[in-house]
């Protein structure tokens, strides 16, 4: 279905929904990093603190503010772009409002919390006249894009087929203390989804996307073995704030207050103070930060081993595609910074690399490993620089059905990857393989 450019009078204007959180404030301020004309003239958000922070962080722009989507959705004028970057729950009912008014949707993953979700935002999207793009940032960055050219190329390149993909994503222990023990992805219930589908979605949607075959079938097992009580220190407290034992790991003061907060000489303003430090706060005062632990943001205060986590902290994946290609992923809270690692076996020889350390080789059977220059620098890879621009290019573009560069995040590929996520959760609950119609 082609879709029909908006008019050109206020082309790059543009709405955030859920101004106020990391990946709000992120593109807010990568807009001016990516030399994306992407002009912010309304936002909306829930929370008043955040609400505020967000328009004190950034003076130059003259908003319209609303306290919801619903309201800017309804109410909202003189933009044609919506950015949607709430809380996952939330996605489905705000991105089919956005594509019924023909909006421009540029999308934070997951795309929604339940494969029917997701199929009902593809059903809104082809019936809209809006172009749309789901935030899997890590294919808009050039360490992703390498591997697909190495492999879609491999003919040219002496590596031949593709027989097998090996990734790990390492979240960090820390960070999962954060996001995944203490924090909004900790308990899949119904505003939140498997840890598979917050975190991980960004891994398959690559795997599928690397793998020039249809998927056959899926079996996965996953663990809780790390952050649970039995591993919470011996005379540890409930919560870190009234805790006696030294050298913590997980530490909620030194994590969220005087760790590379307050490092010396390290200036900061509200808004380059980065995740996930500024969810507890993104006050630069140590008392502010300690009494927004005591307060409203005291969930991040708790031990990191007597919280109410239910999501997995260790799970691995087995896929099978046609053309005997198969794919192992592994997912676990261990590392101390967060990363992924993958080793893709060739006909005749090997791809390997670590995204954290911008590092990439490709080595062809019998001769020395070749390191791929890469230039990209920034978050994932520089993919949250390059999903804007490609965003830009997409509601430019008077063809973009015929770019494969355009609609690699595309709604419908998109719900590709999140079936990938869905069927290994059915295979873990199952304790069997699952298909893939």
């Amino acid at each position: 279905m082609s879709k029909t450019r908006t008019p050109r009078e206020s082309f790059y204007n543009t709405a955030i929904i859920g101004a106020g959180g990391n990946r709000g404030f992120k593109y807010t301020t990568k807009n001016k990093d990516a030399g994306t004309k992407f002009n912010i003239v309304s936002i909306a958000e829930t929370d008043k603190k955040r609400r505020d922070t967000y328009i004190d962080s950034f003076p130059e722009l003259d908003l319209d503010v609303y306290k919801s989507g619903k309201e800017l959705l309804k109410n909202g004028k003189g933009f044609n772009n919506v950015f949607i970057t709430t809380p996952d729950h939330m996605h489905k009912d705000l991105a089919i409002s956005a594509l019924e008014r023909d909006y421009n949707l540029l999308l934070e993953k997951p795309m929604a919390n339940t494969l029917e979700d997701c199929q009902e935002i593809m059903d809104a999207y082809e019936q809209s006249k809006a172009r749309a793009m789901v935030c899997h940032v890590l294919k808009h960055g050039q360490w992703a894009q390498e591997i697909k050219n190495l492999i879609s190329n491999s003919h040219q390149n002496s590596l031949g087929k593709l027989k097998h993909i090996n990734m790990t994503e390492y979240i960090g222990d820390r960070h999962c203390s954060h996001a995944y023990v203490r924090g909004q992805w900790a308990q899949e219930n119904d505003k939140c989804g498997p840890i598979l589908l917050t975190k991980s979605c960004h891994d398959t949607d690559l795997i599928e996307w690397w793998v020039p075959s249809s998927l056959v079938k899926a079996y996965s097992e996953g663990s809780l073995t790390h952050f649970v009580e039995e591993n919470a220190p011996e005379d540890s407290a409930d919560n870190c704030l009234e805790c006696k034992v030294k050298n913590c790991k997980y530490d909620a003061i030194d994590y969220y207050v005087d760790g590379d907060i307050f490092q010396k000489g390290k200036k900061h303003t509200p808004e380059n103070i980065d995740y996930p430090q500024n969810v507890i706060s993104r006050s630069t005062n140590r008392e502010e930060r300690i009494d927004a632990l005591k307060n409203e943001a005291s969930q991040y205060a708790r031990c990191a081993f007597k919280c109410d986590n239910n999501v997995m902290d260790n799970q691995t994946v087995e896929y099978t595609f046609e053309d005997k290609v198969t794919a192992d992923f592994k997912l676990t809270y261990k590392g101390e910074h967060m990363t992924r690692q993958v080793n893709i076996e060739m006909e005749n020889g090997n791809i390997y690399g670590d995204l954290a350390k911008g590092e990439l080789y490709v080595q062809i059977k019998g001769e020395k490993a070749v390191q791929i220059p890469l230039n990209d620098k920034g978050g994932h890879g520089g993919g949250d620089v390059g999903i804007l621009r490609s965003f830009q290019k997409l509601i430019e573009s008077d063809n973009p059905e015929n770019d494969p560069d355009l609609n690699k995040t595309s709604i419908e590929r998109s719900l590709k990857s999140h079936e990938m996520v869905f069927k290994a959760e059915e295979s873990r609950k199952l304790g069997e393989e699952v298909y893939f119609n």
